[in-house]
């Protein structure tokens, strides 16, 4: 008796419980399920019956993730929810230190995902593919880096959007590394707004000042016709803390390829106690940069403030960048403001307050 009553219990648990929800208290009503309880956040949910996947394929068991998508009573459902999802609804929460699994699964499959207000520590490099999102509730949600060796943060494909929290890297050594690495893309049809990233803070493990806030890589692949970045916007960014602030990076092989991070908008940007705040970094040869071969060209920073020196390092730094304009704000900076190679050329740089002087070119 004993052991039958083991099992109806286990039985009675099994067709009351779906993963993390809960469906003990649920009423159904011809296709909705109303109350479905969500077990990680404690709220209530509805699911409509679905046929159907997100690819269009046919609904079966296997399918089922037991939090977008359940089976009740030999029939599929899907939550009903609007935004991205919440990595909560997964089983992130700010006592593990590897929510980067959970985060890159739901990428990987739903690709636009929601961070409420809290911190969740991550060890390895969170991935946003291609036109996908990480949205955040603002500044009380942040996500911190764990890790006990240097990794990117987060990666980021074309199309990607960050939006609305801290990067915390303050704990981490990123030695070379990046909080938030973008990569190339191999076309060049291109929109404005191909990649965003928008009102986010990143922290820096100050006074150590490691790893780069945000890096545009480039790095020429000759099989393919082109590797760019472009047509990219950054704004209402905060970075304090790391080595380098904004770092716009070309790795150029000479061959067909044709390489380049150009017509990208960096504005409302602040960037404080880094030793390198903007850097443009081109290693390809003169007759490269002319031909249009390789380039770091375009760009357009607006409204940029640079405060606090902590070495005498240039507060830009241009090498094999042309026709970039920057307007930026110089204050308590004892390197020079700007500091160019013979690789660069007519680039259109402003200050306040205007300092001929805090300008060097070779």
């Amino acid at each position: 008796m004993k052991n039958i009553f083991i099992v109806s219990i286990l039985m009675f648990c099994w067709n009351c419980i779906i993963g993390q929800v809960t469906v003990s208290n649920a009423k159904q009503l011809n296709n909705i399920l109303y109350d479905v309880l969500d077990v990680n956040t404690g709220l209530m949910f509805s699911f409509t019956k679905v046929n159907s996947y997100l690819d269009g394929s046919k609904m079966n068991l296997s399918k089922c993730d037991d939090v977008i998508f359940i089976s009740y009573k030999n029939e599929f459902y899907k939550r009903s929810y609007e935004g991205g999802v919440n990595i909560k609804w997964f089983g992130c929460n700010e006592i593990i230190n590897n929510n980067q699994i959970i985060i890159n699964k739901i990428l990987s499959k739903y690709k636009n995902v929601y961070i409420p207000e809290g911190e969740y520590k991550f060890s390895e490099t969170i991935v946003v593919p291609e036109n996908s999102s990480l949205i955040g509730d603002g500044k009380n949600a942040v996500l911190k880096l764990v890790s006990k060796k240097p990794v990117d943060g987060i990666s980021i494909y074309r199309g990607a959007t960050l939006q609305g929290f801290k990067l915390d890297c303050i704990e981490t050594d990123m030695d070379l590394n990046a909080a938030i690495l973008v990569y190339p893309w191999n076309t060049v049809e291109s929109k404005l707004g191909e990649t965003r990233i928008q009102n986010i803070t990143i922290a820096g493990n100050y006074p150590q000042l490691q790893g780069i806030a945000i890096k545009l890589a480039v790095e020429t692949d000759n099989l393919k016709k082109y590797s760019v970045i472009n047509f990219c916007k950054f704004y209402d960014i905060d970075i304090h803390g790391l080595r380098d602030g904004i770092v716009c990076s070309v790795e150029y092989v000479k061959g067909k390829n044709i390489s380049y991070i150009n017509a990208n908008i960096f504005e409302n940007i602040i960037i404080h106690q880094c030793l390198r705040p903007i850097m443009f970094l081109n290693n390809a040869e003169n007759e490269d940069i002319a031909s249009g071969k390789s380039s770091i060209a375009s760009n357009f920073f607006e409204n940029i403030i640079i405060q606090h020196a902590v070495g005498n390092y240039p507060a830009i730094f241009i090498d094999g960048g042309i026709f970039n304009k920057i307007n930026a704000q110089i204050i308590d900076w004892t390197g020079y403001h700007c500091e160019s190679t013979r690789k660069s050329k007519s680039n259109v740089i402003s200050f306040l307050p205007a300092d001929a002087s805090k300008i060097k070119k070779e």
